[in-house]
């Protein structure tokens, strides 16, 4: 009987995913990926130490160049927010095929990216960067503030009103026009 031939087995592809989780006005997007050995990576996400969400499963392979992409909403204050990514099932069987990370590939907030957030998490220890929420401006509180005029105006003081309404008056009664003011001006 000829040897038997061991076919290779298909492996089906990993899907990235979109995740969702929080409640909120703001948006923390990151995208992750992962080195797969023996099983997923799992990982867990806080912001300001605390978690957002339950634990997460990356799909997503990084040698792929692929990413599942991960929205967690909050509403966070003015100011700096501290973000981290914690691998939380490490696993090395000695080299780098047979290796569990974890990367975050890039973040964003509030649709802002986020520099300092791309890394790699190679054990349990966690990624870490952070984000700013800017302070927001209300517009009805804002008051415009009034032009002022750098020229000073020169206000005449040597002309007659009376004479000059009196002339502004005959003008519009004879044309129907009101005309303009500066050639009726009477002067004292």
């Amino acid at each position: 009987a000829p040897p038997e031939v061991a076919l290779p087995v298909e492996v089906a592809p990993q899907v990235p995913l979109e995740l969702v989780t929080g409640i909120g006005n703001d948006a923390l997007v990151i995208h992750i990926a992962q080195d797969a050995y023996q099983g997923d990576a799992q990982y867990s996400v806080r912001v300001d130490g605390k978690a957002i969400g339950e634990t997460f499963t990356a799909n997503a392979l990084h040698k792929a160049g692929t990413f599942d992409i991960l929205t967690l909403y909050g509403d966070w204050n003015t100011g700096s927010h501290d973000v981290k990514v914690t691998l939380l099932n490490d696993a090395w069987g000695g080299t780098s095929d047979t290796d569990r990370n974890l990367y975050v590939e890039s973040a964003s907030f509030n649709g802002v990216a986020i520099t300092g957030a791309v890394q790699g998490i190679w054990d349990d220890t966690s990624g870490a960067f952070s984000f700013t929420e800017a302070a927001t401006v209300n517009p009805e509180s804002v008051t415009e503030t009034p032009t002022i005029n750098p020229e000073p105006v020169l206000v005449r003081q040597d002309i007659d009103w009376d004479a000059t309404s009196t002339a502004v008056m005959a003008h519009f009664n004879d044309t129907g026009s009101w005309g303009n003011i500066s050639d009726f001006y009477v002067w004292r």
